[in-house]
């Protein structure tokens, strides 16, 4: 699957089944800060108003957010089922594609792209509609992976540790954002995946983007086995 091929994006994210398995081992066997809440933390700390989040998944995200800002958060996704289900979760949704989001100028306060940026098929197009979107002092909140991000488990199971896939990285998304703003702070997150055993990595593999045909590889006597995580938090203004 490459990341950026929209029919294959929209099938990935037809069914949420493979998307919770892999969210959830960075919840139940994560040692060390959360990106999720790093995030949440640094859309709090701007006290927006006005809310935008693109390529929301499941909502759950926005659901957090929105509890702790006591204003409607907007959300959007090119998936129809991730539209419903954030939908269910009381979020004010709509599909949509990044680059080309169906708001008008000057919309939001913050802007939220969490995880999706190296999905989009034009990078400088959907930057420059969040651009668009944002008020004067607004600012983008973006997590992304690093490219050492799990680097054990892929050595484990004898995949290609090249991310080149990956158009947005922690090392790469600084000189990307500032093309479009004149602000950009990275917030490293650095902790471990802590997995149970063979079951827990066999599965997660089976679900993830690009190396679910390894998902065979994993030993079947491995014991508890860590990897590293490797995550940014980017807040651009």
């Amino acid at each position: 699957m490459h990341l950026t091929d929209l029919i294959a994006v929209e099938a990935e994210y037809s069914d949420e089944s493979r998307h919770n398995t892999r969210r959830a081992a960075f919840v139940r066997w994560l040692e060390g800060p959360n990106a999720a809440n790093v995030a949440l933390d640094a859309v709090l700390a701007l006290a927006p108003k006005h809310v935008l989040e693109i390529g929301c998944g499941d909502g759950a995200f926005a659901e957090r957010l929105q509890a702790r800002l006591e204003h409607p958060v907007t959300a959007i996704d090119i998936s129809p089922r991730m539209v419903e289900l954030a939908r269910a979760r009381g979020l004010t949704t709509s599909i949509g594609d990044a680059i080309a989001l169906p708001f008008p100028d000057a919309s939001f306060d913050c802007v939220i792209a969490n995880w999706m940026l190296y999905h989009v098929t034009d990078l400088n197009s959907a930057l420059g509609e969040i651009v668009r979107l944002l008020r004067p002092g607004g600012a983008l909140v973006a997590a992304t992976l690093g490219v050492e991000n799990l680097l054990e488990l892929w050595q484990l199971i004898g995949a290609p540790p090249d991310m080149s896939d990956y158009t947005f990285t922690r090392e790469s998304g600084r000189a990307i954002l500032a093309g479009h703003f004149g602000d950009v702070t990275r917030h490293d997150v650095d902790a471990c995946v802590c997995f149970p055993g063979s079951r827990e990595v066999r599965e997660y593999v089976a679900a993830s983007l690009g190396r679910a045909h390894l998902a065979e590889h994993v030993p079947e006597d491995l014991g508890p086995f860590r990897a590293r995580t490797s995550q940014a938090v980017f807040v651009a203004a």
